[in-house]
């Protein structure tokens, strides 16, 4: 994400986001946390690689997708993190 990326309230990978999410996982959830918290936009190819990725979150443990959660629910974003995830395919 470059400093242009900021600025235009966009999240967004530096490298390939296919590749990047099938690396972590749980970088899924932090997309979505970042830009619940941020009211940044989710870049379209990164959406779409969450949403290929997305099944691939049962991989994660329990604890570290509640870790994400707790920190949604801390921000007090969890809710507005709910209904991003509702298009990306995210069922949690």
């Amino acid at each position: 994400m470059g400093m242009k990326d900021l600025q235009c309230g966009v999240i967004c990978t530096l490298r390939d986001p296919d590749l990047v999410m099938a690396e972590d996982y749980v970088r899924i959830l932090r997309a979505i946390r970042f830009a619940a918290t941020l009211n940044f936009f989710i870049k379209e190819d990164t959406a779409a690689a969450i949403r290929k990725h997305a099944p691939n979150l049962n991989r994660l443990s329990s604890r570290t997708i509640q870790k994400e959660l707790d920190k949604m629910e801390m921000a007090g974003v969890l809710k507005k993190a709910q209904k991003l995830m509702q298009p990306l395919g995210i069922e949690i």
